[in-house]
């Protein structure tokens, strides 16, 4: 396509976004221009005994206004009532704001409205909605009723004792014009991507050239897009940056007790806890501790009278003790979170050239830009990042490490051409593993020995983060099989050099863990996650085999549920007939739910034959496996939550995205279109799953945390609220 030409579209795409923008999204400001405001005065409110409204007591607004206050006295009747309307309500305007401490916090205000109409004499409820004090939009109620309305009731939702001003309350109100440059922009981006994306789109000519200027400034674009991205994110919830939730400290406390020269933890555990013949009985343990007046550290490991921090070293070693050390403060977890993605971004797109470089020839830019981002940003990544506490870390660096391992892995093997047929007659293989990318024909020529060490140490060092993630490091038998038993470059005579340069990372990070287990719990073999202080005895949790079918269902099929309320994405409810104990949190789907090119997996059998040309099929069946035995362990082990997920979503999406490349090579430029159709519907439902990720609601949710970002983004994209 012609620079010209793309700038002609780039400019019909504007002027439809613009248009869009005034007279779509903004369709409540003509809808409501010839309204006739209903005069309210304050004789026409009435406050009911639940809020005790103190004309006296005056708070200065944001304007700089003294207005009136009232607190919730009664949590079951806090409401006020607008009278003798006798006419039609279109929509309600409420600018209300709870106080605190003489200023207003950023907390939201959520309000349920009572109305009668035509239909209804009496009072019927209408859903609830919040009012933010930053977000103005969120302060228009479009309301549709039956005919006119002889009165209102305002329920206020909040705690008792709660102080609330109101700064003004308007009935059939116009609606102002509510121009987004962002939301502009967004769909200007959004549309442009499609067209170029689209499956006639030009741009699938040019395949992938890592030696192209002009890929690489578009690749590096979309890095930086990412990087910016990914930093913003975790700073939007100010209870993971900020965080002072005592067992998100666990990391900080351990760097104060290793450079104490400790591996246990400086507080001393209480008496109590001390006399009990079983510490880990959850109900036991608190009524016991009540009686006694004491308290404990939740969620440590508890062995022979000492604390311990269960979770990997690893990270302790990364990030907190240099920075400790350095400049004497603790490290903020959330910044080794975003450190980790970002480099995430550059192992998985490592990982994904170099398996298009090694097997798979004219793969167009696009595709591959489209199936390393989809890896990126929905293996689960996005839901620890925007929620980076202390849990999130060991298993996001677990991830990066196990991608990091296998891009280097494989850039590791070393080819050679080998000259062409007519040149030296040499008859060629028919296998077409010794047929690279480009299309020449190559042999494998050596190792080379630090990448094949960097391999080896980033996977050796996921025992240290996240143990069951450890799994990864069993690819290596797919992946060098050939080199073992067949062409003999390692684990052979000749290949001591090579052998050890391999082994040598697992043999001193094994060494440093079991060293670190044995002198905490009395067992090279033991991490300690058993005797943590958590919901259940984890030390008689046992193997159940009744949970495991749960947990497969859970983590890899159960459907979404669906909402018309913003982020439309809501969390699924827990029906097991399983008659035990199990953990579970928030969860939203089972991952081939959400991410419908993982289920090209379940046909791997189905490529078998093209796999094995390539060498590809055990490495495909054994990443599948692999994952079904975490989902397994993870269900085990500590239960059902969503940042398990991440623990093998990783394993799943390296093989869809070999057997999608696989289908692609094999097919004519016909079916190519077709399956780009599928592949980009299934793409735009994943994607838009992770940016929903970053507003679900649950434990510590942005709606919560940071209203103002998250009802800005909600009115954005509900423009017909």
């Amino acid at each position: 396509m012609s620079r010209e030409k793309f700038l002609k579209v780039c400019g019909v795409i504007f002027i439809i976004s613009l248009l869009l923008e005034i007279f779509v999204f903004n369709f409540r400001f003509f809808e409501t221009f010839i309204n006739d405001e209903i005069d309210i005065n304050s004789e026409n409110i009435i406050y009911n005994d639940g809020l005790a409204y103190e004309e006296d007591n005056k708070w200065t607004n944001d304007k700089g206004e003294l207005r009136p206050s009232f607190y919730i006295a009664n949590k079951n009747n806090a409401s006020f009532e607008i009278m003798d309307i006798d006419d039609e309500v279109k929509n309600i305007y409420i600018d209300i704001s709870n106080v605190k401490r003489k200023n207003y916090s950023n907390k939201k205000t959520v309000l349920k409205i009572w109305a009668t109409d035509e239909a209804n004499a009496l009072y019927f409820n209408l859903p609830e909605r919040d009012v933010v004090r930053d977000v103005e939009k969120s302060k228009y109620i479009s309301l549709n009723l039956s005919g006119k309305s002889e009165k209102l009731m305002v329920e206020v939702k909040a705690n008792k004792n709660e102080r609330f001003i109101i700064n003004e309350i308007k009935l059939n109100v116009q609606y102002p014009m509510f121009f987004s440059i962002i939301r502009l922009l967004t769909v200007f981006l959004i549309t442009l991507a499609v067209y170029m994306i689209r499956p006639k789109s030009p741009f699938y000519k040019y395949t992938l050239n890592f030696k192209s200027i002009k890929q690489r400034i578009v690749l590096g674009i979309i890095i930086a897009a990412h990087i910016f991205g990914f930093a913003g994110v975790s700073l939007l919830n100010p209870n993971f940056v900020y965080t002072k939730y005592e067992p998100h400290l666990q990391y900080q406390q351990l760097t104060d007790a290793l450079l104490e020269g400790n591996v246990y933890l400086k507080k001393e555990p209480p008496e109590s806890l001390k006399q009990m013949e079983n510490p880990y009985d959850n109900a036991l343990r608190k009524k016991v501790l009540k009686e006694a007046g004491e308290t404990f550290l939740w969620d440590r490991a508890y062995y022979k009278g000492k604390y311990y921090v269960y979770f990997g070293i690893v990270p302790v070693l990364t990030f907190y003790m240099p920075f400790k050390l350095l400049t004497g403060n603790d490290f903020p977890t959330f910044a080794g979170i975003v450190i980790t993605a970002w480099v995430i971004i550059f192992a998985v797109l490592g990982l994904v050239s170099q398996i298009i470089k090694r097997w798979f020839k004219d793969v167009p830019f696009i595709i591959y830009v489209l199936l390393s981002f989809f890896f990126i940003d929905s293996c689960g990544i996005m839901y620890l990042i925007k929620r980076p506490d202390f849990y999130s870390l060991p298993i996001i660096m677990a991830v990066m490490f196990s991608i990091s391992g296998l891009y280097f892995w494989l850039s590791a093997f070393e080819y050679k051409k080998v000259k062409s047929k007519e040149d030296e007659n040499i008859e060629k293989t028919e296998s077409k593993e010794t047929e690279n990318a480009e299309g020449y024909e190559v042999e494998f020529e050596r190792f080379n020995g630090v990448r094949l060490f960097m391999g080896s140490l980033c996977m050796a060092l996921v025992a240290g983060c996240r143990p069951q993630v450890l799994m990864g490091s069993f690819l290596a038998i797919a992946l060098f099989w050939n080199a073992v038993f067949k062409e003999r470059t390692l684990f052979s005579k000749k290949s001591v050099k090579e052998t050890i340069l391999f082994l040598m990372p697992y043999v001193i990070v094994a060494a440093g863990l079991m060293y670190y287990n044995y002198i905490r719990f009395d067992s090279v073999i033991d991490f300690g996650a058993n005797y943590n202080l958590t919901t259940n005895d984890m030390t008689n949790r046992g193997f159940v085999l009744g949970r495991s079918p749960l947990g497969i269902f859970m983590y890899l099929f159960q459907p979404s549920v669906y909402s018309p309320r913003f982020p439309f994405i809501s969390d699924v409810w827990f029906y097991t007939n399983y008659m035990g104990r199990t953990i579970h949190e928030y969860l939203f789907g089972g991952i081939l739910f959400n991410h419908l090119i993982l289920c090209i997996n379940l046909f791997v059998f189905k490529f078998k034959k093209s796999l094995k040309l390539k060498g590809l099929f055990n490495f495909c069946v054994m990443s599948v496996a692999f994952s079904v035995i975490i989902v397994i362990a993870d269900t085990q082990l500590a239960g059902i939550l969503q940042r398990y997920m991440v623990d093998f979503a990783w394993l799943m999406f390296i093989p869809a995205i070999i057997l999608v490349l696989n289908v692609l090579e094999r097919v004519g430029e016909y079916l190519k279109r077709h399956i780009y159709t599928v592949l980009l519907c299934c793409l735009a439902i994943s994607f838009y799953y992770d940016f929903a990720t970053i507003f679900f609601y649950g434990d510590n949710a942005l709606y919560n945390a940071n209203p103002t970002v998250h009802y800005t983004v909600a009115h954005l994209v509900q423009f017909w609220l």
